[in-house]
């Protein structure tokens, strides 16, 4: 997601996954690990995110990432942000479920990165997870296809890795 706001962070208080939240968010931009405008926050840095994300375990991090999905469907965020989470989460069916209607709409191919909500290259990445989970868990052809046509796209913004292998499926 772009950030988490307050709210987001009381979200996660009423559900007891995080424990003072309002007092955890103060306290983390007091000391720049998070940087924010009163309404948004976001990790200040990738060295922050690279050493948050070393501090926890494989299963820590699953439920963080599930947590993460629960949070987007809650507040109805955009879906390709919720995919990452719940393919990170360890849950592709659902994620896979959560995708099909997304990849169904037919878009403008310049306009890839503001219907899914995140640069071309995370857009890449959670395709690329998405049909290799796709492939892995049999799902339908029509599925499938429509998941290579998006990664496709991707080609558009320099992609090239990802374009190249949804395309060569086409190829066959």
């Amino acid at each position: 997601y772009a950030g988490l706001s307050e709210t987001d962070a009381a979200w996660f208080g009423e559900r007891n996954l995080l424990e003072g939240s309002g007092n955890a968010l103060s306290e983390l931009s007091s000391h720049s690990v998070v940087a924010g405008d009163g309404q948004l926050y976001t990790i200040a840095s990738d060295a922050w995110r690279n050493a948050l994300e070393q501090s926890l375990s494989e299963s820590e991090r699953s439920a963080l990432h599930l947590d993460l999905a629960e949070l987007g469907l809650a507040t109805q965020r955009p879906g390709l942000p919720i995919v990452h989470h719940l393919l990170a989460a360890g849950h592709p069916e659902r994620a896979l479920d959560h995708l099909a209607p997304l990849v169904a709409i037919e878009i403008e191919p310049n306009s890839l990165r503001a219907v899914m909500h995140m640069t071309s290259r995370q857009v890449a990445d959670v395709l690329g997870r998405a049909l290799t989970a796709a492939e892995a868990l049999r799902r339908r052809p029509r599925e499938i296809a429509a998941i290579q046509h998006w990664l496709c796209l991707t080609g558009i913004y320099g992609e090239v890795e990802s374009y190249a292998r949804a395309a060569a499926a086409w190829r066959k």
